[in-house]
């Protein structure tokens, strides 16, 4: 039995994670406890069947509200029969009832028993507030699921962006060990051949010193003429 109820609430709590709305989900279980009440075996079990299946409502909640609300219906003939026959014994509606009678296929509703027309009335009655209850319940548990949803979705997209930082902050600090990297500057002053100045002396020239006035001693060769590179030379 433990077991059996367990089931059903796991069932009733997949029912309410499904993509209905709480409206279905409410619909379902209003229109569950009608057919729990109502006894099985007539039209009238059937024609509610047939709305649960063939409208928009939450079946799966529907189905557990209808098994849950025919276990408590067997205790329950005590309150309807009353009903049923108050209804049925009243003197101005006996044209009524005949009058149904005579009609095809209502008299397999059965509404001349005194329980079926009681719990078909007391569920009739007891629909509107079983909705209204159950809306505000399956409501406070769709916006949980908002809720925690939401949250879920705010946590991971953060947990994201401290991933991301922490990998543009590791990408951008240099290793401890790296050298600096050579400018072209430097390159350049590296690889630069020396350049010397070599003095050559030449000999006195009586018409060169008279033409340019002073005593040349030595003549500077520029940079350019000397060769240091053995493989250049040869």
């Amino acid at each position: 039995m433990v077991l059996w109820l367990f089931k059903q609430f796991r069932y009733l709590r997949s029912a309410a994670k499904s993509v209905d709305t709480p409206r279905q989900l409410a619909a379902g279980v209003a229109l569950g406890m009608l057919l729990g009440i109502v006894p099985k075996g007539n039209l009238i079990a059937v024609f509610v069947s047939m709305l649960i299946f063939g409208t928009r409502v939450n079946a799966a909640a529907a189905m557990i509200a209808a098994v849950a609300f025919s276990l408590i219906a067997a205790y329950t003939d005590g309150l309807t029969h009353p009903i049923g026959n108050w209804l049925l014994a009243h003197p101005s509606l006996q044209t009524t009832w005949r009058k149904l009678y005579d009609v095809p296929l209502v008299p397999w509703t059965s509404f001349n028993n005194t329980v079926v027309l009681g719990s078909f009335v007391a569920g009739l009655a007891l629909t509107a507030p079983s909705y209204q209850i159950s809306l505000r319940l399956f409501t406070r548990w769709h916006l949980r699921r908002q809720a925690k949803a939401k949250l879920a979705e705010e946590s991971a997209e953060q947990v994201v962006e401290q991933t991301v930082e922490q990998s543009v902050e590791s990408g951008d600090e240099p290793a401890a060990n790296d050298q600096p990297l050579m400018t072209s500057d430097s390159l350049a002053s590296s690889v630069e051949p020396a350049t010397h100045e070599v003095a050559v002396e030449h000999p006195e020239s009586p018409d060169i010193a008279n033409a340019a006035g002073t005593s040349a001693a030595s003549i500077a060769l520029p940079s350019t003429t000397i060769v240091r590179d053995r493989s250049a030379a040869a």
